[in-house]
């Protein structure tokens, strides 16, 4: 008997057949959360202090800080610049959308997904490298000038000339990249790692999950993980924390209630008083900073389980928010390319005002999604079809069987987003 055949036949536990839907809000919420990484990538450029509440080192504060640095470092404004909170909540939408068709029995969606991850993650972050590296040698990368301007050490440590050569691009697109998150070519690509570790990890779970006494295997795999990875375990466990909400029926009173936690919990800056009340997770000060992650990974829970409820769902399902849901992977793959070259430029030339820095913002924005948009239509969505075929083929299942759920075909992630994560 075929693998299809075999996990189509053993359905799904009695009481599991949740009735889950991808509905159009999550896709909404993943294109908020992609603009949101981009927008936090730009203030890290141009203006840097303004991030100084999560690491003091990285952006060194200001004697006489932009008018709207202290604004953005009031409680439920300062969401705008909680870049880690995108890329935690990015992990937790991956591992329910990626899990979802274990609620409905159909377990051979699951070993497509597995078998053609890294075909999915690995064509659109090849040619993002390939761009970059094509960009470098035109000599259109301005970001190190840029930097020298605005005082950005972050700005200044991205694309390193010495390390942009074929061998390294050749090395990042084929395994490094994935497996270590290390990349001299497109920074952001340091999520993929914990989304691509995370999904075959949760994908294998729900593969072999047994029909009973369930909580025995996920308590074993996030021990192991929380061994294996340290601190940086939480980007993990946020993709499985996702895949368990597919375990959860939420009342619509408590909806909002657990919008808010999340928000509450999502904007988490070390240090202030309305988080006096939380204990310090790491305290050794080399993992100070994952104290952020840890509280954005339970405001990820919180946020995505009330949106997937259908918290918002109107809201959340309006055409602009869904266009740039299906563009969400590629604006993430895209934006750090933007950034160093057209948006640094701008900055160089354009007058230090608050009306050019606006202006480049427009500019930068309107780029990233007037070039993510084709690259969706060329590029990650034949990543999406040829991971799902070889998929299909390999677990030897029919294409029409190996059909996903529209959450596959829209690419997530999400980090920001950080970080960028796909579905």
């Amino acid at each position: 008997m075929d693998m299809a055949n075999t996990a189509l036949r053993a359905g799904v536990p009695a009481g599991l057949a949740s009735g889950r839907r991808y509905h159009r809000g999550i896709n909404g919420l993943r294109g908020i959360l992609a603009t949101h990484v981009v927008l936090v990538h730009f203030l890290m450029a141009f203006l840097p202090s303004s991030l100084t509440s999560f690491d003091a080192v990285m952006f060194p504060a200001e004697a006489s800080p932009h008018w709207i640095v202290p604004l953005l470092q009031l409680p439920v404004l300062s969401l705008f610049i909680s870049g880690h909170f995108t890329v935690t909540s990015l992990f937790v939408l991956s591992g329910y959308v990626l899990t979802m068709p274990y609620f409905s029995g159909r377990n051979d969606r699951l070993y497509v997904s597995l078998w053609g991850r890294y075909i999915r993650l690995t064509i659109p972050m090849a040619l993002s490298i390939i761009l970059s590296l094509l960009l470098y040698k035109s000599g259109l990368f301005f970001n190190h000038e840029a930097a020298a301007v605005s005082k950005s050490i972050a700005l200044n440590m991205q694309l390193p000339g010495s390390e942009l050569t074929v061998p390294r691009a050749a090395k990042e697109i084929t395994y490094y990249g994935l497996l270590t998150g290390l990349s001299f070519f497109n920074f952001p690509l340091w999520t993929i790692k914990y989304e691509f570790i995370g999904s075959i990890l949760v994908l294998a779970l729900y593969i072999c999950m047994p029909p009973r006494h369930r909580i025995f295997p996920i308590l074993g795999v996030s021990f192991v993980i929380c061994f294996a990875f340290g601190a940086t375990s939480v980007f993990i466990m946020g993709v499985f924390a996702g895949s368990l909400l597919n375990f959860v029926t939420l009342p619509r009173g408590l909806r909002p209630v657990l919008f808010v936690l999340g928000i509450y919990f999502g904007t988490y800056i070390p240090n202030h008083a309305e988080y006096a009340w939380l204990p310090v997770v790491f305290t050794d000060p080399t993992e100070a900073f994952f104290n952020v992650s840890f509280y954005d990974t339970i405001g990820s829970v919180c946020l995505v389980g009330a949106v997937v409820a259908g918290f918002a769902e109107g809201l959340l399902s309006h055409r602009l928010l869904q266009w740039l849901g299906s563009i969400a992977y590629s604006m993430y793959l895209l934006h750090l390319l933007v950034l160093c070259s057209l948006a640094s430029f701008l900055y160089l030339v354009l007058p230090k005002t608050d009306l050019c820095l606006l202006l480049i913002l427009l500019v930068y924005m309107a780029t990233i999604m007037a070039v993510a948009t084709p690259y969706t239509r060329y590029v990650d969505e034949t990543a999406i079809r040829w991971a799902r075929r070889f998929g299909a083929w390999l677990c030897d299942i029919a294409p029409t069987a190996a059909r996903s759920t529209p959450a596959a075909a829209a690419p997530l992630r999400t980090p920001a987003s950080g970080t960028g994560v796909a579905d």
